[in-house]
């Protein structure tokens, strides 16, 4: 049988105005179960788990709303939501993985080799850089080459000649 949807949002809407944020994800959670490809309903979760100060239960459902965002073809919603996540919790490095990729996929390029750029500067000090660094090189030509030098990155932003030296 199919939710009314109008009906358990208006409960969840009453259920919060009293403050019952673990009754009201609930009621969100049973929408989730009737359309799970739906990412503002993952979005609501995570925004109502930020109202508890349950920050990883809030980056868990960012990370739904922005994987189901990306299913249905709405790269800006999943960017945006992803840069939620990064405002809760910064330390979640494997989401400047995700934002790279999507502002690559959009175009913004400056974009995503910063993120590029945050994520490789943390792999570097766990030692796996290398394979994380691929990902810029395969941008597009107009990224600035970028290389390590004396244990630091460098690139050669703005340089008519860029020259790699080991």
């Amino acid at each position: 049988m199919a939710i009314d949807r109008s009906k358990v949002l208006h409960s969840a809407q009453l259920l919060a105005s009293r403050g019952q944020f673990e009754e009201v994800i609930a009621e969100w959670r049973r929408l989730s179960a009737e359309s799970p490809g739906d990412g503002s309903i993952f979005n609501s979760i995570g925004d109502l788990h930020l109202k508890r100060h349950a920050t990883q239960g809030a980056v868990t459902a960012f990370m739904q709303a922005a994987t189901a965002f990306r299913a249905e073809g709405a790269t800006l919603k999943a960017i945006a939501t992803l840069k939620k996540i990064l405002k809760v919790d910064s330390l979640q490095y494997d989401v400047y993985w995700h934002l790279g990729d999507l502002n690559a996929e959009w175009g913004l390029l400056n974009s995503a080799v910063q993120d590029y750029l945050v994520l490789g500067t943390h792999y570097l000090k766990k030692a796996t850089a290398r394979a994380r660094w691929r990902s810029i090189g395969g941008l597009s030509a107009g990224i600035p080459r970028i290389w390590m030098r004396n244990g630091r990155w460098r690139s050669c932003v703005g340089k008519k000649i860029c020259r790699m030296r080991p």
